[in-house]
């Protein structure tokens, strides 16, 4: 969960600044990353609105590489990305 949250801070804080989306909606609270998807590229973490109501729903992916040492290897193989 703690990686999730911090990937998802750091690219949410790049997108938005530090100050531009609610913090908490991204700490590792499982009910913050209960929506997800897997693509090739990755996990796309889906978020609603975290941030001003105007940039709609957040989506960002997690690249596997950044899921090293947390996931089994061959997850990948076995959702087909």
């Amino acid at each position: 969960m703690q990686t999730l949250s911090n990937y998802s801070q750091t690219e949410l804080t790049l997108r938005f600044g530090a100050d531009g989306y609610y913090r908490n909606g991204a700490s590792a609270d499982a009910v913050n990353f209960r929506d997800w998807a897997v693509g090739w590229d990755g996990l796309r973490l889906y978020f609603g609105t975290i941030a001003s109501e105007a940039r709609g729903n957040i989506m960002l992916t997690l690249p596997w590489s950044a899921l090293q040492g947390v996931l089994n290897p061959n997850i990948k193989s076995v959702v087909g990305a």
